[in-house]
């Protein structure tokens, strides 16, 4: 019988293979985030210019 806790419990490393490193997730979601910040504040100027230029549009 064996007890010890640190079996390998996946024999083949599926799931090793398909697991990615947590370096590359971080990067992708910092640059996630800034595209979609980025794309927040020019949504947010283009709108502000417009009202200010012309307060009837909405």
């Amino acid at each position: 019988m064996i007890t010890n806790s640190e079996v390998d419990r996946d024999p083949y490393g599926i799931c090793k293979a398909a697991q990615t490193p947590a370096r590359w997730v971080q990067i992708g979601f910092c640059a996630t985030s800034i595209a979609f910040n980025l794309c927040l504040i020019a949504q947010l100027l283009t709108v502000g210019v417009a009202y200010f230029n012309d307060s009837a549009w909405h």
